[in-house]
């Protein structure tokens, strides 16, 4: 719910910013300047706090001591994997999806990330599993 509340407002910033930055939106002939601009400020602005947001977050969900010391050791990775596997996906958004569906979109994109991530999860965990299984029988 936070996520998509702070990615509306972050959302209808950003364009007002790449907007202005760029001389003009998507829509004034500026798609591609408007989008790289767009990924510039979300990766530069709004996931680094994002990123430290979450991990804070799930360290204190699972009840560590001292989450901000694991925030300290997780950003960077975070930060980095979450740049690479959103930027597709943010250049779609940013691009295409109306300033009034990003939201929307961006959910779809979650899902279908978090739909990718569990079946890469399982699909590991099954290999382990059968590897596991192989070996005891030898």
């Amino acid at each position: 719910f936070a996520d998509g509340v702070a990615s509306h407002f972050f959302f209808h910033w950003l364009d007002t910013a790449a907007t202005q930055l760029v001389g003009g939106g998507p829509d004034d002939g500026n798609l591609f300047a408007y989008t790289a601009t767009s990924l510039v400020l979300d990766f530069t602005l709004f996931t680094p706090f994002w990123c430290l947001a979450f991990v804070v977050y799930m360290a204190a969900a699972r009840g560590e001591s001292q989450p901000l010391v694991r925030a300290r050791e997780r950003w960077f990775p975070l930060y980095v994997s979450n740049v690479g596997a959103w930027l597709p996906f943010n250049a779609v958004i940013y691009g295409f999806a109306p300033i009034d569906l990003r939201v929307t979109a961006l959910t779809f994109c979650t899902v279908v990330y978090t739909a990718y991530l569990s079946f890469f999860s399982e699909r590991e965990a099954t290999m382990k599993n059968t590897m596991k299984a192989k070996s005891t029988k030898l």
